[in-house]
């Protein structure tokens, strides 16, 4: 049975997702064990600053595993979720995800968009800083950062 992300009654787009006066609601199902096998995925300290990495990518300690995700009601049946973060961020309590909205069903997106990142902001006891950074550099209509190091 194939099945597709068809929103009836309504269809999300940019705009609702990425809001600045209220909360969004995001209601992930998952399978325990799943949620266990991605909330303990972790990275090797030693592995992961290897010198390798200066010269491309590494492979990636996170697998996807399947879930659905409600997000303010509309509904995705099937999507790909797995753990993010390099080091600072890990934490098998409350980790940092990575929603892959068109991992199974390929149809599955929000206005073009196919991936959707919660940060855990474990290093942000305020709750709020990236909020607010985020916001402060739309209000100035700061788009890039030249950053010279000399």
């Amino acid at each position: 049975m194939v099945s597709h992300n068809i929103l009836v009654a309504k269809e999300l787009t940019l705009d609702d997702v990425f809001l600045a006066d209220r909360v969004l609601d995001v209601q992930i199902t998952i399978d325990e064990k799943d949620w266990d096998t991605i909330r303990y995925q972790s990275r090797n300290f030693f592995e992961a600053l290897q010198e390798s990495r200066k010269y491309g990518p590494t492979d990636s300690p996170y697998t996807y595993v399947e879930a659905s995700v409600s997000i303010d009601g509309v509904e995705f049946p099937q999507v790909g979720i797995r753990k993010k973060g390099f080091l600072g961020s890990l934490n098998s309590n409350r980790p940092s995800l990575k929603i892959k909205l068109n991992h199974v069903d390929k149809k599955g997106q929000i206005g073009g968009a196919t991936n959707l990142s919660f940060n855990n902001n474990q290093q942000d006891i305020s709750l709020i800083s990236q909020f607010m950074g985020y916001g402060s550099m739309q209000q100035a209509h700061q788009r890039l950062v030249v950053l010279t190091l000399s």
